[in-house]
């Protein structure tokens, strides 16, 4: 969950390693299991001012890479065992769309995942 406090100690920090378990769809379950979404995650970096912002620990309804917008030239996802240079950081970003491209069939059915749990939520309001 974001917290203020961390954003103070963290300020103009060089690398903030952040956790974004859940997708923001799914911000109230963020709240009651005391994680953060993907954004929050991203507006904790924004906000702290952090050169670089690397996202973890994601849930594994992610079965390759979570599902996100273009979280910016200042944030990038992590991957178990990975291993990266602090000066290699600035790369990550712009891996984005390639493992986008890698791995667009798991992205879509986690897509039509969301849409599932969403029209579930709503009693089948949406299409």
């Amino acid at each position: 969950m974001p917290c203020d406090a961390l954003i103070m100690a963290g300020k103009d920090a060089t690398l903030l390693i952040h956790e974004a378990t859940f997708d923001d769809e799914l911000h109230q379950e963020a709240k009651r299991k005391r994680h953060s979404t993907i954004s929050q995650a991203v507006d904790v970096g924004r906000e702290m001012n952090a050169s670089f912002n690397l996202l973890t620990h994601f849930s594994q309804r992610y079965p390759k890479i979570p599902l996100m917008d273009n979280g910016g030239e200042k944030v990038g996802i992590a991957f178990d065992h990975m291993k990266v240079r602090l000066g290699d950081l600035k790369l990550l970003p712009h891996l984005s769309a390639p493992l986008q491209a890698l791995f667009q069939e798991e992205l879509e059915e986690m897509k039509e995942k969301q849409k599932r749990h969403k029209r579930n939520r709503l009693g089948g309001l949406i299409e």
